[in-house]
């Protein structure tokens, strides 16, 4: 199974980022059979936006917006509706005070 991640990455004026890649690098997965280490990556549109569906698993997730790369940690995708990557680290902590993840600052 399955869970859509989609939100928007902005700056902090609120303009889309374009052409940011977001990562998630399988490190854990026997609910799914996706090969550990396998990568699932996406970029945002000229808005900012981003939608993907994840495999079932524990993933490693990073950010790369140029030439600069965020790691913004582990985390579990289970099948449900869709969710945003705020949501989904489920944290508010700051890791790059030049995007914003759907409204709320990392």
């Amino acid at each position: 199974m399955a869970r859509t991640i989609a939100g928007t990455l902005v700056d902090p004026e609120g303009t889309g980022l374009d052409s940011v890649n977001i990562k998630f690098q399988s490190i854990r997965n026997n609910l799914s059979g996706v090969p550990i280490g396998s990568i699932e990556q996406f970029d945002t549109d000229a808005d900012g936006n981003y939608s993907q569906s994840i495999e079932e698993g524990i993933y490693n997730v990073s950010i790369v917006n140029g030439t600069v790369t965020t790691n913004l940690g582990k985390v579990t995708v289970v099948d449900g509706d869709a969710i945003d990557l705020m949501e989904l680290l489920n944290t508010n902590y700051i890791v790059d005070p030049n995007i914003i993840v759907d409204g709320g600052t990392f």
